[in-house]
């Protein structure tokens, strides 16, 4: 079991890092920025109300920290992990398209 300091910890030493929610029966998942521009207080609140019918529950951290990902995650099943990480990698993607400047 991973604690909230452990959590905290990984936070604090990555580049780019989400909680992850994920509805383990539908596979229905959702990633909450929290390192370097986490949601305010109040956007998370007001996004607990849609979060709430799709049964999203907290199920760990993943983060981008020098040229790696690394995870900490609920036990869960090894192919919900694999996909998590393909999911991760395409949000990587588009975090990175989107601060990176034009030419």
């Amino acid at each position: 079991m991973h604690t909230p300091e452990m959590y905290r910890s990984l936070v604090a030493s990555a580049d780019i890092a989400v909680a992850v929610l994920l509805n383990v029966d539908t596979y229905d998942v959702e990633f909450m920025p929290l390192q370097p521009r986490p949601f305010p207080e109040s956007t998370v609140l007001a996004l607990e109300v849609e979060w709430s019918p799709r049964h999203l529950c907290f199920v760990g951290v993943m983060a981008w920290t020098d040229g790696s990902t690394h995870t900490q995650l609920e036990p869960l099943p090894e192919a919900v992990v694999t996909k998590l990480n393909r999911a991760f990698n395409a949000y990587l993607s588009a975090f990175c398209a989107e601060t990176t400047p034009a030419n």
